[in-house]
């Protein structure tokens, strides 16, 4: 058998002798720990000390001494303190660690020191990866619990951030309010330190000079403007006085304040006090803007927009000039339009809206300055509408009522406000209304007529009232007219003239009674007409245009002669045109 370096032969105990110890080739340093290892150093040893020695000195806990009477055990194989021992003993026999196989020798022939140094780097190595795992376990845990804050954090940091940008918008906004309201009353303060004295007749007032201002062009306007300050004079008291009737004088301040109201006033008025006011309004030129309904119209031209010539949707307009009673080319819109309306927005601008354009209905409207004869695009209607009816109110606002959608008759309106140039939703007629008509009346009155609510013609009328701004019925007409025109003839009647009665084209009219609101049978016109338009030229005149007499559209006009309460014909068109729209201006 091969002997070990352990064997008590004479050449194996001086070989033996004469090279380290496994344990010296182990643990190279008194107390230091093998190169690599953790845990607890080893313990010191002098050079010989036999094993009680070591036990004696050995830095373990009590648990893991080891006495003379623990049997020896090596450790697994696989542990790095195996591996260090095998690579000692096998350094030590002059074999290499690669392949080492557990000595034959038994284990009570392993010297104990040797045992002892084994048992305790084992033990070691076990406490310390012990001691690892649970570091690395806590570590994890850790980890975990800091992600899972770290996520809290970030959501709570998120809502506040969330949160404080709401709070900086409701700041904002509020702070907007408040900058409007404050500008709001410094507007109501400089007109304060604007009040004008005066001395009406006698009757003493102190309203504000933007009051006075209100209407352009008034002659309280051009007094009151601040450009002619120098010439007012004033008295004493500095009051500038004005010769005129101070108590009727009240009604003029009640209109410049608020039209609606002084509407509502006159219509308790009796026709002398009526007449006085009016009066009073010429002479400060007012009396078209408090009595448009009876007011001289002084047009100049009358404006005829879009229409059907039996071949095609037309974009053409035509003028009427009232000096030759010719009509002329006018400028093109940017659509076709027939069956749509117009009213005047102000003294310089019309405004065109809705109609149909051979595909389908329109929502567009279009703005036509008289000064430079040209079309602009106008404001979106909220409801597309073909043959709606269109009348500028007072205040500054238009309506715009009925017509067709493409889907089915309409009964809603739209309020258009010339501040914002923009529509809004109006009052509720109380019946669909295509084909209608519309005229402004006297007392703060709108006055709708016939047109078609999809099932059948109507001879319906209804009225709304301006300051409740609610439809009512009306009375009832003679005859159904569907595409029929009106006109307020004087301050006392209203004419209505064609359309179609569900049978065939009218040539009649009607006249309203305004004092009795009863119809009666009105003068025949010279051509039957549906789809035709009216206006009035001056006074004494009123002009129907266009149409269609059941065989033909039709190029010819008629003229009323409010006189005589006879029609006569009247220039003709250049093209013929079925379901136009026709405005003064």
């Amino acid at each position: 058998a091969t002997q070990l370096p352990f064997q008590s032969t004479s050449a194996g105990r001086a070989r033996a002798q004469s090279r380290p110890s496994p344990i010296a080739r182990l643990v190279p340093a008194v107390g230091a720990a093998p190169a690599g290892a953790t845990g607890p150093p080893l313990p010191a040893v002098a050079p010989g000390a036999g094993a009680g020695a070591m036990a004696a000195s050995a830095p373990f806990p009590p648990s893991v001494r080891i006495s003379r009477s623990t049997p020896p055990r090596l450790p697994p194989r696989s542990s790095p303190c195996a591996a260090a021992t095998a690579a000692g003993i096998c350094a030590g026999a002059g074999a290499t660690p690669e392949g080492w196989a557990e000595p034959s020798v038994p284990e009570a022939g392993v010297p104990v020191p040797l045992q002892e140094a084994i048992r305790a780097v084992d033990l070691a190595s076990k406490a310390h990866q012990e001691a690892l795992n649970q570091a690395e376990a806590c570590l994890a845990v850790a980890t975990a619990s800091f992600a899972a804050e770290w996520k809290v954090l970030e959501g709570e940091h998120r809502s506040c951030r969330a949160a404080l940008a709401r709070e900086r918008e409701t700041l904002a906004r509020e702070r907007a309010e408040l900058e409007k309201e404050r500008s709001n009353v410094r507007c109501i303060a400089d007109l304060q330190k604007e009040v004008v004295l005066l001395d009406v007749g006698g009757p003493l007032f102190k309203p504000c000079r933007s009051t006075l201002s209100a209407v352009p062009g008034s002659m309280l306007q051009v007094m009151f403007s601040g450009r002619n300050d120098d010439l007012l004079e004033r008295d004493e008291d500095g009051r500038i006085f004005i010769d005129r009737d101070g108590t009727l004088f009240g009604y003029i301040l009640e209109f410049l304040r608020e039209g609606s109201a002084l509407r509502l006033a006159l219509a308790s008025l009796g026709e002398a006090e009526r007449r006085a006011v009016q009066r009073e309004a010429r002479y400060f030129g007012l009396e078209e803007a408090m009595f448009p309904e009876t007011t001289v119209l002084r047009a100049q031209h009358v404006i005829v927009c879009g229409g059907n010539d039996g071949n095609s949707r037309l974009d053409t307009t035509e003028v009427l000039d009232l000096v030759n009673m010719r009509f002329s080319p006018g400028p093109s819109m940017s659509s076709r339009r027939v069956r749509c309306a117009t009213a005047a927005i102000d003294s310089s601008r019309l405004l065109v809206v809705g109609g149909w354009d051979g595909n389908i209905q329109l929502d567009t409207t279009e703005i036509l300055d008289l000064s430079s004869q040209s079309f602009s695009p106008g404001p979106r209607l909220g409801i597309r509408r073909s043959g709606c009816v269109a009348a500028a109110l007072e205040g500054s606002r238009m309506l715009v009522a009925g017509g067709s959608d493409g889907n089915r008759r309409l009964d809603s309106t739209e309020i258009l406000d010339f501040t914002t140039m923009t529509f809004l939703p109006g009052p509720l007629m109380t019946t669909p209304r295509s084909g209608a008509s519309v005229t402004l009346l006297a007392g703060g009155r709108l006055l709708v007529v016939g047109g078609s609510d999809g099932t059948s013609t109507l001879d319906t009328t209804e009225i709304l009232h301006l300051t409740s701004m609610v439809f009512s019925p009306g009375p009832l007409m003679l005859t159904r007219r569907y595409g029929c025109a009106s006109a307020l003839l004087d301050a006392g009647r209203l004419l209505v003239a064609g359309g179609w009665d569900g049978t065939c084209q009218l040539d009649t009219t009607e006249i309203l009674d305004l004092s009795t609101m009863a119809f009666s049978l009105g003068p025949r016109m010279g051509t039957r007409r549906w789809g035709c338009a009216g206006v009035m030229l001056d006074s004494g005149r009123l002009l129907v245009a266009g149409g269609h007499d059941g065989c033909r559209r039709l190029d010819t006009t008629d003229i009323l002669d409010l006189t005589a309460m006879a029609f006569s014909p009247g220039p003709s068109l250049g093209t013929p045109r079925e379901d136009c729209a026709v405005q003064a201006c």
